[in-house]
């Protein structure tokens, strides 16, 4: 399988000045706290963990385990300063690698590296294969929302992130996307490269990987979020935040 490489031993402290961005801290966040719901005595799969960003407010509010899987032995050294009884880290390729069973998975950005829709099925089929019985899956994807400019490029990079459809790469299948990161300023934080796919693509992956009660949701953005910023920053950002927060179950 070939994938984007965004190589996160090189970026890792770069990209961890993402963590203060807008959308990351007073909506990505907050998002995936919701839907992954009551984590009380549950065990939590963690894909594309990175520094632990997501996987420590997980495991800090009440899940029995929290397993943090990265490809990254930067990110992973970043994470180990998260010394929680209940949160694990391990190096893997969540993509190759046996992933253990989990009552619910987070998998952030991650399924953007499957190149193909075959490949994005197959690792849907992954996750789902790791998930116990009536067991959840968060899925959150980078897509494009078109015309492009319903907030316009200002706007969008005062949040957080831009985005750009960038066409073939060498040796790389489809359209893509170009991923810019900002925290205020002109100077980006990183630029990454992800793939590109549709919604209908992403819907049909997860129908034929066997999961059920696909939903797709609108981000929320926290009071603490429009306390700092106020509501007419925000006005607009959930529908047209270019994210796509989905969730499934493996019934």
């Amino acid at each position: 399988m070939t994938r984007f490489i965004n190589n996160f031993n090189v970026l890792a402290r770069c990209y961890q000045q993402s963590h203060v961005k807008p959308d990351k801290q007073y909506s990505i966040l907050p998002t995936i706290l919701k839907l992954v719901g009551d984590l009380q005595g549950k065990t939590v799969l963690d894909l594309g963990c990175g520094d632990g960003f997501f996987s420590r407010p997980m495991a800090q509010s009440g899940a029995k385990w929290v397993i943090g899987l990265d490809n990254s032995e930067e990110q992973l050294k970043l994470a180990g300063q998260w010394q929680l009884p209940n949160l694990e880290l391990r190096l893997a390729d969540i993509f190759q690698d046996d992933l253990p069973m989990a009552d619910v998975i987070n998998a952030p950005f991650v399924a953007n590296y499957a190149n193909t829709s075959n490949e994005l099925t197959k690792f849907f089929v992954r996750v789902n294969g790791a998930l116990n019985k009536n067991g959840r899956a968060v899925f959150v994807m980078d897509i494009r929302n078109f015309p492009c400019g319903n907030l316009g490029y200002r706007r969008m990079r005062a949040v957080g992130a831009t985005k750009m459809t960038t066409g073939d790469y060498p040796g790389i299948f489809g359209p893509n996307l170009s991923v810019t990161l900002w925290n205020g300023g002109r100077k980006p934080i990183c630029v990454l490269r992800v793939r590109q796919h549709s919604q209908i693509a992403i819907q049909t992956a997860l129908q034929e990987a066997g999961f059920q009660n696909i939903r797709w949701h609108l981000p929320i953005v926290s009071a603490e979020g429009i306390e700092r910023y106020d509501k007419k920053f925000w006005d607009g950002y959930p529908e047209h935040c270019e994210l796509a927060y989905i969730t499934a179950r493996h019934v």
